[in-house]
């Protein structure tokens, strides 16, 4: 299918980074359909063992870093898909805002850290002059204070800010750790199961 079909199909959605018009070169595409992101990465390189009957497949599929690495980046997508229910939860619903993911490609040649590539789960940029940066940390383990330098990374690199005052949310699947709830440095800390529950 040519991408455009694909896309009015609902089989693919792209995703312009929050600072590029709708109509930007640069996008990213993904799979529209949770069960095609999981066929696609996970059941369709393992249906030979899956038909076979191969013992604990799934339970071998599951425990692997690549399916944990997966589901942090379906709880992004679930975020984005979610992020009138999310703005709910941060209590900011009513105020007119325009949310997308922020990437910068890293230049071909660029050799200096601080230009390399980043990405921002979801951005809200906000009619009342705020930007709620959120990022999304699906984990096993507690979100630790690391998180905050790289956050602050992340912001340092985002453009079009000015005037605007920073708002810095998480979305986690476990409890924060102690430490990085002692910083204060997050407006807004949210765990994955009150946006399913909304």
């Amino acid at each position: 299918f040519p991408v455009t079909i694909a896309e009015m199909a609902g089989l693919i959605t792209s995703y312009a980074s929050f600072n590029s018009s709708l109509k930007a070169k640069t996008k990213v595409y993904r799979l529209s359909d949770p069960f095609l992101r999981l066929f696609v990465n996970f059941i369709e390189a393992n249906l030979k063992n899956i038909q076979s009957g191969t013992p604990n497949i799934f339970l071998k599929l599951i425990s692997s870093p690549a399916f944990q690495s997966w589901l942090g980046l379906a709880c992004e997508l679930m975020c984005y898909d979610h992020r009138y229910e999310l703005s709910k939860i941060m209590g900011f619903s009513d105020v007119d805002y325009n949310a997308a993911p922020f990437f910068l490609r890293n230049a071909a040649n660029e050799t200096d850290k601080e230009k390399s590539g980043v990405q921002i789960d979801l951005i809200y940029d906000r009619r009342d002059a705020v930007l709620t940066v959120c990022e999304v940390k699906y984990r096993e383990q507690s979100a630790g204070i690391s998180v905050i330098d790289e956050v602050k990374r992340k912001i340092d690199l985002l453009p079009n800010k000015k005037g605007k005052t920073i708002q810095k949310a998480l979305v986690v699947k476990m409890p924060p750790s102690r430490d990085l709830l002692m910083r204060g440095y997050f407006t807004h800390i949210v765990q994955v199961e009150k946006l399913v529950e909304i």
